[in-house]
């Protein structure tokens, strides 16, 4: 499978590729994208722009707050939340990171 994930100077974080398991954090597996499509959930969040990570399936982020979001397939637990579904499309905290200097 094949994504990428690009962070702009502002912070906003665009994903594009294949999206089988919800790897672009669009909120579900929807269909691929071939364009850049923004990753609203992280709007809010100021993203490092070196700290974007693109697995087969799936993606992690980290912000300028040392914060960590990862979304996508979590069949062998690569998202690092425990309460993680098997596939999650939704960028989310990895709470069991908080309060650790990353």
């Amino acid at each position: 499978r094949s994504l990428t994930l690009v962070s702009t100077l502002s912070g906003a974080v665009y994903a594009f590729g294949s999206n089988s398991h919800g790897q672009l954090g669009l909120g579900g597996s929807e269909v691929d994208k071939f364009a850049p499509t923004e990753v609203k959930s992280l709007r809010t969040q100021k993203i490092c722009p070196t700290g974007l990570a693109a697995g087969s399936e799936h993606s992690i982020v980290l912000t300028s707050e040392g914060g960590v979001f990862s979304w996508g397939s979590n069949k062998h637990g690569q998202l690092g939340r425990k309460s993680a579904t098997e596939v999650d499309g939704t960028p989310a905290r990895i709470i069991e990171l908080m309060g650790t200097v990353v």
